[in-house]
């Protein structure tokens, strides 16, 4: 029997979904949610390409009672409301939610609780974890000890994709975060792309449990793009995304380049079968993906002067 998914939000990212979908050249069935007019005219001539009754719907009401795999690609601040939402109409078999997860901490344990009590697997979308060329890098560096990462680079919008490199971190050196401090992030914020959002400039740097560190950096100057490098006990690890490239330097500072493939979603679509196939999902778990984001909401709303035990929501998508 062809899956039934549901993309929750259809805008920019949730059509993106929709495309990787597509991609995936699989039969399937399609329901879109989006009650803006616009985006919803966008989404439904994506949608047309699927059969099965696929459409793209401008509230919850009408979502089928039986879904294989639900996609909440809201903004964060509203994607608790519309999760609940789905859950009065249907149950899925399989959630992935789109990143920054929540605003609050309060949002990331009641949705949590909820997944929990309805038994539903959840996954978050740190999209990195589904390319081979990080999970190669994985199978050489998790077997070393005591490793660090840093990231540097300009225009990446830190207050939304920062959480991308905390996981990476997770990811690839086979530890957890255990701490997070803001103090080197400038303290003055600019406004986001997202309306009530804010971005902003520095170093955030984190502690892992087994002695590495994180140093995640956003450059006010443009035009450096991002690299991201591992390193510890004499080596080095550069990954040069744009260029497709890791330069590994050796103990003797030889260096060798080898070729580093990034991917789009719309070249993942194992993110998807995978679930319907019942073999999981290669994404980050919402239980290790809500525990970096508790992190992480609490070094940006210190540096940002908001209260936490009163958790004041955070202005990031």
């Amino acid at each position: 029997m062809n899956p039934t998914v549901l993309v929750v939000g259809c805008g920019n990212i949730g059509r993106r979904h929709i495309e990787a979908l597509a991609a995936a050249g699989r039969p399937m069935r399609v329901i879109g949610v989006e009650p803006v007019e616009a985006a919803r005219a966008q989404a439904e001539a994506l949608v047309a390409s699927f059969e099965n009754g696929s459409k793209v719907l401008a509230n919850m009401d009408d979502v089928p009672e039986a879904v294989d795999l639900a996609i909440i690609a809201t903004s964060a601040a509203h994607r608790r409301t519309a999760f609940e939402r789905m859950l009065s109409r249907c149950v899925p078999k399989a959630v992935i939610f789109e990143k920054v997860l929540f605003t609050t901490r309060t949002d990331l344990d009641a949705v949590g609780k909820l997944l929990a009590s309805h038994a539903i697997p959840a996954f978050v979308n740190c999209g990195r974890r589904g390319f081979p060329s990080y999970n190669r890098l994985r199978n050489l560096l998790t077997t070393q000890r005591g490793l660090s990462m840093k990231v540097t680079g300009a225009g990446w919008n830190l207050g939304s994709n920062a959480i991308h490199f905390i996981d990476l971190a997770e990811h690839v050196l086979g530890d957890q975060t255990v701490a997070l401090d803001e103090s080197d992030l400038d303290p003055n914020p600019v406004p986001a792309r997202i309306a009530g959002c804010v971005d902003l400039f520095g170093t955030l740097r984190g502690t892992l449990a087994g002695g590495g560190t994180i140093a995640i950096t956003q450059e006010r100057a443009p035009g450096n793009p991002v690299s991201i490098t591992f390193f510890g006990g004499g080596e080095s690890w550069c990954i040069e995304e744009a260029a497709n490239r890791l330069i590994h330097r050796n103990v003797a500072g030889e260096e060798n380049l080898q070729v580093f493939e990034t991917l789009f979603v719309s070249g993942m679509p194992y993110l998807y079968t995978d679930i319907f196939d019942g073999k999981g999902c290669c994404l980050t778990p919402y239980e290790k993906s809500a525990a970096q984001h508790a992190l992480f909401l609490d070094a940006l709303r210190r540096r940002l002067g908001l209260s936490i035990s009163e958790d004041v929501q955070c202005p990031i998508s």
